[in-house]
């Protein structure tokens, strides 16, 4: 695993600022974790302070990956996967608990639509997509009978949870990513840092502002135009990179839980949102929804806001306040 490290110096622009009697230094990491790479952007007061920083928020990401992966196979959520059907509850870590809750309450709200027991699935369609070839259908019917989100108990009192059927599979690729980045970002807070952009592979949260004042500048991927954001997240799906084309359709990784096929020509959608976890998962929920059906889900949650992408240009759909200025 290839780690860089780079310290931009007092030579460039707005690099270093004096803010209460300290000097603050523009700091920037880059490591690649959870199957993407992340970059974190601090103003601190010097390189150790720097360093320390960055390493807490390596440890703090390794730590996430090891409770939401689906690839480790002693991960905590492959381990509550494999309890499935056995009538047991099974107490489950705060960070599990924080996220299962809030996709269960993304579940009710989309009827199913988001899903985090998709992991059956999700993993035919991993499969589908590498190899350029569509599942059978007597696998997409066997994965789809144990998907569902209500096959989840909870015991609210005790957060803990039972997996009500066998062969069930947590799949948290839909929301993990965005919880890591929040995560990451409230342990730099913890560590009195107040001027910083957590980025995990294009999921981001970035503070209030720089130390000069200036908003944070964000590009957006495919998008030649660009954001201006303060104390903000953004998060986007999309199937660029991942989907299968079989029988004149474009199929993409990310899969409906209800027709079990992966969503079909699929447009990019962009969410910006108080907190990453929320744009993340919405972005994956809207991506199964659809526009209209969208537009009336974002409505649960506050100073949300999304972008559709399609290959007719841009449809901005608004739920709250005014959208940050484009550039």
């Amino acid at each position: 695993m290839r780690r860089i490290f780079l310290i931009i110096s007092s030579l460039l622009a707005l690099s270093q600022i004096v803010l209460h009697g300290q000097q603050l230094e523009r700091y920037e990491s880059i490591d690649y974790k959870m199957g993407t790479t992340w970059k974190i952007i601090i103003y601190t007061t010097d390189e150790p302070s720097a360093e320390a920083a960055f390493e807490a928020c390596w440890t703090r990401i390794d730590e996430l990956n090891h409770i939401f992966s689906d690839y480790e196979a002693i991960s905590e959520a492959t381990t509550l996967s494999h309890t499935s059907g056995k009538d047991s509850w099974i107490d489950v870590s705060e960070d599990m608990w924080t996220v299962l809750t809030f996709s269960n309450n993304l579940s009710k709200l989309t009827d199913g639509a988001f899903d985090v027991t998709i992991g059956p699935l999700s993993k035919l369609w991993r499969r589908a997509i590498r190899q350029q070839e569509y599942p059978k259908q007597e696998y997409l019917a066997k994965a789809q009978s144990s998907v569902a989100y209500k096959l989840i108990d909870y015991d609210t009192a005790q957060e803990r949870v039972k997996l009500l059927k066998s062969d069930m599979q947590l799949d948290f690729g839909g929301v993990a990513k965005g919880y890591t980045v929040d995560a990451v970002y409230k342990a730099l807070e913890g560590l009195g840092i107040e001027h910083m952009l957590v980025d995990g592979g294009g999921d981001m949260r970035v503070s209030k502002a720089k130390p000069d004042g200036e908003r944070w500048l964000v590009r957006l991927g495919e998008r030649r135009d660009s954001l201006y954001l303060s104390d903000q997240s953004i998060a986007t799906s999309g199937d660029r990179f991942k989907h299968l084309r079989f029988d004149g359709k474009r199929y993409a990784h990310i899969v409906h839980p209800q027709a079990g096929v992966g969503v079909e020509n699929m447009n990019n959608i962009t969410v910006l949102a108080a907190d990453c976890m929320t744009a993340d998962a919405l972005a994956s929920a809207i991506s199964i929804v659809g526009q209209e059906e969208g537009k009336e889900l974002i409505k649960h949650y506050n100073n949300s806001f999304f972008y559709i992408t399609t290959s007719n240009g841009v449809i901005v759909l608004e739920a709250g306040a005014a959208i940050p200025e484009e550039n």
